[in-house]
């Protein structure tokens, strides 16, 4: 066991840190949004309909909700670097498989090699999540968090932006890929390995918090800091706090993914507004995701002094009112607005959100924490879209869809009530 260290302020390693975590769950996202970069190509080769397609990125997402406890369970015995580090070694291995004409010319292998890439997700994710804030005193974790997690839309930008140039210069959609995961996967790998270092082989604790002098908790939340909180996932399931984080994840996986199903046809379909100006309102929604998250962790930190629950309330409201005035308004400037903060109010959560795991349970069992709420959330992810497109389809309106989210956020609003943390 390694001996404890004190340390007299929070280390400056802990930026670079996140900035590895964040690169490691940017890379995954990279992977799940690589077949949309290049649909039209996909579409082509295999002469299917948009939504088999669909199915490419559907099989990733049902992978990765799957893998995560397991993820978990294997880096508590090898260790959180090293898990991460296989995680990108796997995802490489597995892309390359997409050079073979047996698999790239083949439906149902693509669908197979999908279903691995998500495993690569579930084998990281909730150690990048998990232990990024445990890398930073209770003041700063939300912001932590909101960073790590507000990084997901620059791996979408990525492959946005390679993938049409590689097409330029004449590479088949196969290849482009390959070249779009493989190489970062590689680079990102390697130094993983070679430059981070799980906490307790640092320091010798669990959390650099533990390292540090007795925080100036006034103010703070120090709940966190109570000795009963669970120190095994069997305590942690006997929780009620647990047990209401679960359902706020589950609702906000649901609204994160469940919003792209229904919104913009809502948009279009019930509301009228087609063309260039449905364009502009969607697309103006995409860059408020990557500024809500940090900012809701920076006012979890600051405004509510490491309290997580008045912001988590606070968002869910927020998706409420928004998704009951969209219907109502016909100004293309309100209904950008108001579309942006519906879309800012599951994202300014998320950062905030990501560091409850970590903090109802002892810093030991954070990871596995984590990767529990993690595994409930992408269900709810998973399970949303195909259900509110049936509800769609079969009522001919998206307002029940819509609908279905109002009740559901209200819900999450009364766990974060009963998380108080």
């Amino acid at each position: 066991m390694n001996a404890v260290t004190t340390l007299n302020k929070p280390p400056v390693r802990r930026w670079y840190a996140l900035l590895m975590n964040a690169l490691a769950y940017g890379y995954f996202f990279m992977t799940v949004n690589v077949i949309n970069a290049m649909t039209s190509q996909v579409q082509t080769a295999f002469g299917i309909t948009s939504t088999e397609l669909t199915f490419m990125t559907t099989a990733v997402m049902i992978s990765f909700a799957i893998v995560p406890t397991f993820g978990a369970q294997l880096a508590s015995k090898i260790g959180g670097r090293n898990i991460v580090s296989f995680s990108f070694l796997w995802n490489v291995a597995v892309t390359l498989l997409f050079l073979l004409p047996a698999v790239n010319q083949h439906y149902a292998a693509i669908i197979v090699i999908r279903l691995l890439h998500g495993a690569t997700g579930g084998l990281m994710t909730g150690t990048v999540v998990g232990s990024t804030p445990l890398w930073f005193p209770i003041r700063e974790r939300g912001l932590a968090s909101g960073l790590n997690l507000g990084i997901l839309g620059v791996g979408f930008a990525v492959d946005q932006f390679f993938a049409p140039k590689l097409f330029a210069a004449g590479l088949s959609w196969s290849t482009a890929l390959v070249l779009i995961i493989v190489i970062p996967g590689v680079i990102l790998g390697l130094i993983y390995y070679l430059t981070m270092r799980d906490i307790r082989t640092l320091y010798g604790v669990d959390a650099v918090a533990d390292a540090l002098p007795d925080e100036d908790t006034s103010g703070h939340s120090t709940e966190t800091l109570q000795d009963d909180r669970p120190a095994t996932m069997s305590e942690a399931y006997k929780s009620k706090t647990f047990w209401a984080t679960a359902v706020y994840g589950f609702v906000n996986g649901w609204v994160v993914y469940g919003f792209t199903s229904f919104l913009p046809s809502m948009l279009t379909n019930d509301m009228g507004i087609a063309g260039s100006a449905a364009t502009n309102i969607i697309s103006a929604t995409y860059f408020v995701t990557f500024i809500a998250s940090p900012l809701g962790g920076i006012i979890s930190d600051k405004v509510f002094k490491g309290k997580r629950y008045q912001l988590l309330a606070l968002g869910c409201m927020l998706t409420v009112i928004t998704l009951l005035a969209i219907p109502h308004l016909r100004s293309i400037g309100a209904l950008t607005l108001m579309f942006i903060l519906a879309y800012g109010s599951t994202s300014i959560v998320c950062g905030t959100f990501w560091t409850l795991p970590t903090e109802i349970v002892k810093p030991s069992i954070s990871v596995k924490s984590s990767a529990s709420v993690m595994t409930v959330a992408n269900i709810g992810g998973v399970i949303a879209a195909p259900i509110l497109v049936s509800v769609t389809a079969a009522t001919g309106t998206n307002m029940m869809s819509s609908y279905i989210c109002i009740v559901l956020a209200i819900i999450a609003a009364a766990a974060a009530l009963v998380i108080k943390k």
